[in-house]
């Protein structure tokens, strides 16, 4: 049985608060006699969770088609993925036999490019200018802070330690707080920005009234000393004629006095003290000057004698020194990052991946077509239980591809979720362009550089849709001499490793070489021929210079050779510096061969553990 399953578009750009409708077609080709039942399913990666659901009894070459409508409630822009999936088992009766019960099931991946409406890009961008004005105010408070001086040499603000001390602290508590704001910008979680913005936008509102107080007050009692140094020197030159003033017995003591305490003052207000202490002194001082010069003014008018001098000098308050205050500046620039996309998968969000160089996809080249005459599409499932058990393991199953043409939306679509994809690829199908559209034929009686040549579109191809720069490739039987004679004509530039399983390097002999154009195509088996030219050309040119592991089978003995039943060891063992030989055991019975199940993790779990453990060797899933 085949199943076949198509999707009139593989992804589209949907605005949020709109609804998107796509068509999907599944058919199955078997026996005439045969029916399946199936289930066709849509299921949302990124919420892990159902969409659509339906079980449906497929007949014989009788396509159904369904329509799905697809409807975005988010509040943010970025990427969803959508597994469409259809899964059939052939319904066993008196004119149709089935050996298995295995399913067979047909996958494709549909991704959504969700956009803002024209009302959330509003909310987005009244979001984004409270949420710099917040860190542009928070920063200048800070930065303010930092600055702020309290240390004065004449001058103690000790009063306002406390309080400096409070705002800093908040203000280094809000900075983790205000970070939080961007990081749910960055996140466009805009409804819980909105909450968070409003009640951190009051704290530094509070914050700023305070420091502002502070400021004021701090620089308040700065200007009142200053404005004190000046009325010192004022003083100071109004009393240096006192020095050739006559004084009568009766105002020479005052005017001494005066003069003592005006000193005292200068070598007090010359240490570090609180303005209000240093302001009562000067005003005793300033008191006891306006007293003598009250004293002398009634003297000068009553004519008293004055005869007598100072005996006392005047101190020079010259090393009072003003506190300069420079006009603070302390302005922030700050802009926020436009939020990058938003890729989520099983309920996990994050910015979606632009890393070329990372998660590299994983593609599976089939080996040879036992039967020419049976659809491309079951060389393709030859992988299916690998890519399966994959899946389970954490990969995402892309299902198949082959050579094709894809739009510009869909460059790089596969590649933003932090996953790797796993492709079952098949160069036994080939792409026909006309004016009527694009064709898909079954084209399996090609020579092996044909073969490579389509393998190279699938390797472009799943660059182009994942934005990889490289692939891994894991290759059975034939696929891995197509996937050597590809890296031979293409290079191998576009190729992480390669994982090669089964592969007779060397070429066929004996039963093998006899019975393969039985079942396969002439072409292929001649190439495969041990004493062919392909084969001969294909080992005289060195390795591709990339990691490069070989999976040998053994295990069944024919002709005088151990090997799996298919590939000979002498034919599947490959010299090079840069090859990591591995062997692995099985058992051949009768055409049940060691050499078709060793791709099967259901059959051989040792197996697939050595290939898995190849494909995460030098990096992450």
């Amino acid at each position: 049985m085949v199943i076949s399953l198509k999707a009139d578009t593989e992804n589209f750009v949907l605005k949020n608060g709109e609804e998107q409708q796509f068509g999907v077609s599944a058919k199955i080709l078997t026996n005439p006699f045969c029916e399946a039942n199936c289930s066709l399913s849509l299921y949302d990666l990124g919420k892990d969770e159902f969409v659509y659901y339906e079980d449906i009894y497929l007949k014989f070459s009788s396509p159904i088609s369904r329509d799905y409508i697809l409807y975005s409630n988010e509040d943010k822009h970025g990427q969803s993925l959508y597994k469409l999936n259809l899964k059939c088992n052939t319904v066993k009766s008196r004119l149709c036999y089935t050996n298995t019960d295995i399913s067979k099931s047909r996958t494709k991946i549909i991704s959504v490019d969700y956009e803002l409406n024209e009302e959330q890009k509003k909310t987005k961008d009244e979001l984004k200018n409270e949420t710099e004005s917040i860190n542009k105010k928070l920063h200048a408070i800070k930065n303010s802070l930092d600055y702020f001086n309290l240390n004065y040499y004449f001058l103690d603000l000790s009063r306002f330690e406390e309080e400096f001390f409070n705002l800093s602290v908040l203000s280094s508590s809000f900075l983790d707080e205000v970070n939080s704001l961007n990081v749910l910008y960055a996140n466009q979680e805009y409804s819980k920005l909105k909450e968070e913005a409003d009640n951190m936008s009051d704290k530094v509102n509070i914050l700023n009234n305070r420091f502002d107080i502070l400021n004021l007050s701090v620089k308040s009692e700065i200007n009142v000393y200053n404005v004190l140094v000046d009325n010192v020197s004022l003083m100071y030159s109004e009393i240096l004629y006192l020095e050739d003033y006559a004084f009568s017995n009766h105002s020479i003591p005052y005017a001494n006095s005066f003069v003592e305490d005006f000193n005292s003052m200068v070598l007090k207000l010359d240490t570090k003290d609180t303005i209000q202490n240093k302001l009562y002194l000067f005003n005793q001082v300033n008191l006891k000057k306006e007293n003598l010069s009250t004293l002398l003014t009634e003297e000068n008018i009553s004519g008293i004698p004055r005869e007598n001098v100072l005996n006392k000098l005047i101190s020079n308050p010259a090393n009072l020194q003003k506190i300069k205050v420079e006009g603070e500046n302390y302005s922030y620039s700050f802009t926020l990052n436009e939020p990058s996309p938003i890729c989520c998968l099983s309920n996990e969000c994050y910015s979606c991946i632009e890393d070329s160089s990372s998660n590299y996809p994983i593609i599976l080249v089939h080996g040879h077509s036992f039967n020419e005459k049976l659809s491309a599409e079951l060389s393709m499932e030859a992988f299916s239980d690998m890519a399966n058990h994959l899946e389970n393991d954490g990969y995402l199953n892309a299902g198949y591809f082959y050579g094709s043409e894809y739009s510009e939306i869909s460059k790089g679509y596969l590649g933003k979720i932090n996953k790797s994809i796993v492709v079952e690829a098949t160069y036994y199908l080939d792409t026909s362009t006309t004016e009527e559209g694009s064709f898909i034929l079954d084209s399996k009686w090609e020579d092996i550089d044909t073969y490579s040549e389509r393998l190279n579109e699938i390797v472009t191809n799943v660059k182009y849709l994942t934005g990889k720069d490289k692939v891994i490739i894991v290759a059975h039987s034939m696929g891995g001499l197509v996937t050597r004679n590809y890296l031979k004509i293409y290079g191998d530039e576009s190729v992480d490793r390669l994982i090669l399983v089964g592969i007779p390097n060397h070429g066929i002999d004996g039963f093998v070489r006899n019975y393969c154009a039985t079942f396969g195509a002439d072409i292929e088996c001649n190439e495969m021929d041990e004493n062919s030219t392909f084969i001969y050309e294909l080992n005289s040119v060195s390795l591709p210079n990339v990691p490069l592991y070989n999976i040998v089978g053994l295990g069944c003995f024919w002709e005088g050779s151990d090997g799996d039943g298919i590939v000979k060891n002498e034919s599947a063992y490959l010299p090079g510096e840069n090859v990591e030989n591995v062997y692995v055991n099985g058992t051949c019975s009768g055409v049940d061969f060691f050499h078709v199940r060793m791709i099967k993790p259901t059959s051989h779990p040792e197996i697939y553990k050595i290939i898995k453990d190849f494909i995460e060797e030098w990096g992450e899933i």
